[in-house]
């Protein structure tokens, strides 16, 4: 399926009051089809149509173009005055109808959450302090987000500042990037845009969410976009997305194919934006902030760079219009469209208010990087593509009849509509959050001269396997909270464990029953062990047990945040306690095996008892005729001398292994298709 996005009005669903009736008369028009939009042509009309020449008409804002076109009966007309009355209700002179109908190119952007190294000081904080007063990835390079560090003083001033300062936070609402900007951000442990920068784990940012924006369109290096020619020499990309964010736009129904239903579409217009802003002595407000490639323009340079940025509007428009009736509406030709940016909103969780909104100035292919949220906490990213579309405004106007010649003489008033649409590209969840620490290493023992004692040392597994399929499962009714946010994070299920995030935090299961299986552990919780954020991953744990009793035990590593990894063995432990001492005695619990043995075969397999051919073939020498229902009773069926309808049978069974005996008793009855007996 193609990338189509479709104008509402030019779908015609029965109900098309007030459509273009033309258009459904001689063009492409789309209809919908099993819940899919399709375009659709009139294969017969009674008119014949004849189009003049188009002329370009440069006197407005933006230059448009007038056809005259004329109708003529397709055959002799009996009734003129039917016929005319017909064609005119097919449209509304004068009347303005829309068509924006295009293409855009395909999108792969993604989303991906991005652990650098660990920093609980820091992860702790960002729970406790507003988002926006965080570290800006894009604010601040090489800047040490680890207290502990060599500037960790620092590191604590500039955060206990922002804990405060609400007036960043404030700014950092609405961020406007350039389009080189991005590029010049050094981050360690990832991949740049053409470099690959070593793992340098002290670097400033510990996680972060990386959006990488990939369009189908490629753009020669070295070579200014459409874009950048149109808004980014002419320094109004600033302008343009400050109009976006106060201009609230209009809302329209479009059929998006990536969709597939009908989306109401954010639209802009660009002659509202050249109209009706002060593109000169616009004020930055406090809730923007601006990263530019280019130094902001005088109030006396901006006079003469927006006279540039539309004559340059005026050129596109001009080259790259839909100029005649044949290209808008019989041949439906794709409208000029260009990405000029993107849109990212983040919320949290399931809000409806976004919390930041960024625009990336810029369509080329760059990664945007996001550290301005609270670590281990869901949020919501919507992406849209802002792209330029170069519709069209269209109208019939100055009608003319003439009966004698069966002919109607019209306008076609082509007027570009150059409109800004924010489309859908990518909604997704993410999370930053610890990564599942694989099992940990435990041992017991027993300690001279404490009786009733077992001791468990715990510590982190330095072994990690990834490779299983559905490696993280449930086992306890809770798990599904670690697991949403890990399958989240990694978007699969097959997740990746690390000791990136360490910890010394256990939890132990304990129970005297046989467990028949994990779920056996569920409300056998014993204890947790450990403190959040504590360098050592060793942990030691006394417990009380009876002599002479088996225990079973299972554990569990937590991360700092609560990831739990997956469970250890069972282990199966005993004190043992005689006269003089006491000494403990583990090893690995194996569950009893379910057998899934079954007393039954099917018998199918080893005996099959039918009728022979000549006992269901049919005497045609006694049916007369074959077009007419079966009526003729069980005497026509069987053509064997010796027919066992109606008969029992008894049917012996020997076990040549052991000789046993079984009878069956099998009565052969006829019955018709319809279930009548015969």
């Amino acid at each position: 399926m193609s990338n189509r996005v479709i104008d509402g009005s030019s779908i015609f669903t029965g109900n098309d009051l007030g459509q273009d009736g033309l258009r459904k008369e001689f063009g492409v028009y789309y209809e919908i089809d099993e819940g899919v939009v399709v375009p659709k042509i009139n294969p017969q009309t009674p008119y014949l149509l004849t189009q003049g020449v188009a002329a370009t008409d440069t006197s407005g804002l933006l230059p448009f173009n007038t056809q005259r076109l004329t109708f003529t009966s397709a055959s002799n007309v009996d009734n003129y005055d039917q016929w005319a009355a017909n064609f005119r209700a097919k449209f509304v002179p004068n009347v303005e109808y829309i068509d924006h109908f295009f293409n855009t190119p395909l999108d792969f952007s993604n989303i991906d959450a991005v652990n650098n190294y660990e920093s609980y000081g820091y992860e702790l904080l960002t729970k406790n302090v507003p988002p926006l007063s965080l570290l800006n990835i894009h604010d601040q390079d090489d800047f040490p987000a680890d207290t502990s560090g060599p500037n960790g003083a620092q590191m604590q001033m500039f955060l206990d500042q922002f804990s405060i300062n609400r007036s960043e936070t404030t700014s950092r609402q609405n961020l406007f990037f350039g389009a080189e900007k991005i590029k010049d951000i050094k981050i360690g442990h990832i991949e740049q845009v053409g470099l690959n920068v070593p793992d340098q784990p002290n670097k400033p940012y510990n996680s972060f969410v990386k959006i990488k924006f990939f369009s189908s369109v490629l753009y020669p290096p070295n070579v200014p976009t459409p874009q950048e020619f149109l808004f980014e020499q002419t320094k109004m990309t600033n302008k343009l997305f400050s109009y976006f964010k106060r201009d609230i736009g209009t809302g329209l129904d479009f059929y998006l194919d990536s969709e597939q239903t009908m989306t109401q579409i954010n639209v802009r217009g660009f002659i509202d934006f050249i109209s009706n802003y002060d593109l000169l002595t616009m004020v930055t407000q406090p809730d923007e902030k601006f990263y530019k490639d280019f130094e902001e323009a005088t109030s006396f340079e901006s006079q003469f760079l927006r006279l540039e940025m539309f004559s340059r509007i005026r050129d596109f428009v001009s080259q790259r219009m839909r100029k005649t009736f044949s290209r808008v509406i019989l041949q439906n030709d794709s409208c000029a469209n260009l990405i000029i940016g993107y849109k990212i909103q983040k919320f949290v969780a399931n809000g409806t208010q976004p919390v930041q909104t960024t625009y990336i100035m810029t369509p080329k292919t760059r990664d945007y990087y996001d550290s301005l949220f609270s670590y281990d906490i869901m949020y919501r990213y919507e992406i849209k593509a802002i792209t330029m579309v170069l519709g069209t405004s269209y109208s019939y106007s100055n009608v003319q009849e003439d009966p004698e010649q069966g002919q109607i003489t019209l306008t076609f008033v082509n007027r570009p509509s150059l409109q800004f649409l924010d489309i859908p590209v990518l909604t997704q969840d993410m999370i930053v959050t610890d990564i599942p620490n694989p099992p940990p290493e435990v041992m017991f023992y027993n300690e001279r001269g404490n009786r009733n004692q077992a001791i468990l040392t715990l510590d982190q597994a330095t072994i990690v396997e990834n490779s299983s399929p559905d490696n993280y499962p449930q086992y306890f009714s809770n798990d599904f909270k670690s697991q949403n946010k890990v399958f989240t994070q990694q978007e699969d299920t097959q997740i990746q464990f690390s000791t990136l995030y360490t910890s010394n935090l256990y939890e132990i299961y304990r129970t005297d029953e046989k467990p028949k299986n994990y779920q056996s552990f569920e409300n056998s919780l014993l204890t947790v062990v450990g403190q959040a954020g504590v360098e050592l991953t060793d942990n030691l744990f006394r417990d009380h047990i009876a002599p002479h009793k088996k225990y079973y035990y299972l554990i569990r590593t937590l991360t700092n945040f609560g990831i739990h990894s997956n469970p250890t063995k069972v282990y199966e432990v005993e004190l043992i306690q005689d006269s003089d001492e006491t000494y403990l005695t583990y090893s690995e619990f194996k569950f009893e095996e379910i057998q899934n043995t079954s007393k039954y075969k099917v018998f199918k397999k080893f005996l099959q008892i039918k009728p022979s051919l000549p006992q269901l073939a049919l005497k045609r020498d006694q049916i007369t005729d074959l077009s007419t229902t079966d009526n003729y009773g069980d005497t026509i069926v069987g053509t064997d001398q010796d027919l066992i309808w109606g008969r029992k049978f008894k049917i012996r069974i020997k076990s040549k292994k052991t000789g046993k005996l079984f009878d069956l008793n099998v009565t052969f009855d006829l019955k018709d298709e319809n279930n009548q007996p015969i």
